[in-house]
């Protein structure tokens, strides 16, 4: 949908946007410097709290689960899993310092002390990077479920924890208020 926008000149898309910090999507659209921002949205990601008041739209595109994945052993179950046996530290797949994901996983493990009991094994950027690991079994880490819908089809990673170990995000696409922008309205 999106790339019809932009082949009718409507959208450009800034590529190098995947390597901003978090707290730059805000900012970006606040200045004007982007006109649309798409972001992963939670109540925990203090990065948009300023595009939730005022002079601020979004639209919710779609919602997603946040779970922790696990590479399946040769029997289908998680390598690793939550809570580890006998309260033994699981090797854990993270977010870096600037990820956009990185305040949902220490919110998580914060309202699971003694049950998810982890040893940061990895930080990463990217949720892509993140996957990767997992996928090759050096730890379990959390992902969004839309985000390895193949990887979960194909065997290769399942959920490393029950349902109180997720939660609930939105993709919302944010824009100013007060941009009048030709073409933005139809986007």
């Amino acid at each position: 949908h999106f790339q019809a926008h932009a082949d009718a000149g409507h959208l450009a898309v800034e590529l190098g946007a995947t390597a901003w910090p978090a707290e730059k999507f805000a900012a970006a659209l606040q200045s004007g410097s982007v006109d649309l921002v798409l972001v992963y949205w939670h109540p925990a990601l203090p990065f948009f709290k300023a595009l939730d008041g005022g002079g601020f739209d979004h639209v919710t595109l779609a919602r997603d689960r946040f779970v922790p994945f696990s590479r399946a052993d040769a029997s289908g179950a998680p390598m690793f899993r939550l809570p580890g046996p006998d309260k033994t530290r699981v090797s854990l797949i993270s977010y870096g310092s600037a990820s956009v994901l990185r305040p949902l996983v220490d919110d998580i493990l914060e309202r699971h002390q003694g049950t998810a009991n982890t040893l940061l094994v990895s930080s990463n950027a990217l949720s892509a990077s993140v996957k990767a690991l997992i996928c090759e079994g050096f730890g379990l880490g959390w992902l969004p479920a839309r985000f390895c819908a193949t990887e979960r089809a194909d065997g290769v990673l399942v959920p490393a924890g029950d349902d109180r170990f997720g939660l609930d995000l939105e993709v919302r696409l944010y824009r100013r208020r007060d941009n009048t922008k030709p073409g933005l309205d139809r986007v």
